[in-house]
């Protein structure tokens, strides 16, 4: 698996896929530096005006609705509509929803047409009958709990979508297929923006990989080990990010070796 997750690294530096990010504000710059850290190239705009064209020029739309109001609302709709038109590849951060109901409502509005959606398990299993427990944008639900709803997501997105729940465990599924994953480091949750830049590198991986449910896997797996490298070198969360920025660019699977076989 590390193999392939370098051959999709290498092929993410050789292309530098454009990324077009409609995106919240509160991670928008760490955002952009995970995608140039592993080679991607990051568009963060916030215009209706050059939608159709920046989707053009796109890899994958990354959808995140993290600050969310009326006019990124309208945006988003007409992104997706735009990307399905062009047959780009939608990678969707459901953030909040569950939270209030204009998250929920909107969030279901955008799930139909994913390619591969990413939420802890309090926004998965928003998009049932279940009752949720979220604080704020944090989840209470576990990764086990949002097993089943992440399964029928997948069977029921048009788009044939895979659907990664992740937290202290993370699952992915595409319906058929699942993955359990139990890296990363407690230290990520302390950090804002982790989840939307973990969504980001998924969309990276998207762009390179046809298969949504290896890419998610793979997308995963990468983010997480980084996490733990980057976890060896600093004492808390300041210079988290710092760290984690560069074992995304170093890309060290020697490294990442040693996590990875136990």
């Amino acid at each position: 698996m590390l193999e392939r997750m370098n051959e999709a690294l290498q092929s993410i530096g050789k292309e530098k896929p454009v990324i077009l990010s409609i995106t919240n504000y509160v991670s928008m710059d760490f955002l952009a530096n995970c995608f140039l850290a592993i080679g991607a190239s990051p568009i963060m705009s916030v215009s209706d005006l050059e939608l159709e064209e920046l989707i053009g020029l796109s890899s994958v739309v990354y959808l995140n609705i993290g600050t969310l109001d009326h006019l990124f609302i309208q945006r988003s709709y007409r992104a997706v509509d735009i990307a399905l038109r062009q047959n780009k590849p939608v990678i969707f951060d459901p953030a909040g929803s569950g939270a209030t109901k204009i998250r929920t409502e909107v969030s279901h509005h955008l799930l139909t047409h994913a390619t591969i959606v990413r939420g802890n398990a309090s926004e998965i299993l928003s998009f049932g009958d279940v009752p949720t427990k979220t604080r704020g944008l944090d989840s209470i639900n576990t990764t086990h709990d949002a097993k089943n709803m992440a399964i029928a997501l997948a069977n029921e997105c048009l788009c044939g979508c895979a659907v990664a729940v992740t937290g202290a465990v993370d699952f992915i599924t595409d319906g058929n297929r699942s993955a359990t994953i139990e890296l990363g480091d407690p230290l990520m949750s302390r950090v804002t923006g982790m989840g939307c830049s973990l969504t980001g590198v998924l969309a990276a991986f998207r762009s390179v990989i046809d298969d949504s449910f290896e890419a998610t896997r793979l997308g995963v797996e990468y983010f997480t080990l980084c996490g733990m490298l980057a976890r060896e070198r600093c004492e808390g969360p300041g210079l988290f990010k710092a760290y984690l920025l560069d074992e995304l660019y170093n890309a060290d699977f020697d490294r990442m070796r040693r996590y990875y076989e136990q």
